[in-house]
């Protein structure tokens, strides 16, 4: 048997589940983008209403909701450089 939280990612789509972990830590587009390791241009185009979106690779979903793992036990989003 499945633990329910897993049974309610299996149901989401990829662009559901990195949208809902941006959410729920209340992430700007540019450290939910530097958390994942993608562009902030790339994060845009996965929400694009266009024929010309682009899809999250499986690591991505999978980065994605093994940080939400590990945020959800405790740990803290960490910081990142102001690069100018």
């Amino acid at each position: 048997m499945i633990a329910s939280k897993v049974a309610t990612i299996a149901v989401l789509s990829p662009i559901e589940i990195i949208f809902q972990f941006q959410q729920k830590y209340k992430l700007s587009v540019t450290k939910t983008a530097f958390l994942l390791g993608i562009s902030e241009n790339q994060y845009r185009k996965y929400f694009l209403q266009t024929k010309n979106k682009s899809r999250p690779s499986q690591a991505v979903v999978n980065l994605c909701v093994s940080l939400d793992y590990i945020l959800s036990e405790g740990l803290k989003i960490p910081d990142f450089p102001d690069i100018e």
